[in-house]
C-alpha cells in the first residue's frame, strides 16, 4: 500500500504546490496594493 499512496502524492505534489503558491500571490499581491494605495492616497490604483 505505501508504494501507491506515495505515487499518488508524488503524481499530485506539483498540483498541491500549484494551488499554494498561487495562493500566496494573490494574497501578497493584495497586500502590496493596499499598502501602496496606502501608502500614496494621491495616485491612481
Amino acid at each position: 500500500m505505501k508504494p501507491v499512496i506515495r505515487g499518488w502524492t508524488n503524481y499530485y505534489s506539483c498540483v498541491v504546490s500549484k494551488r499554494v503558491f498561487n495562493q500566496a500571490d494573490t494574497t501578497l499581491f493584495s497586500q502590496l496594493k493596499a499598502w501602496a494605495e496606502h501608502r500614496h492616497p494621491n495616485k491612481s490604483s
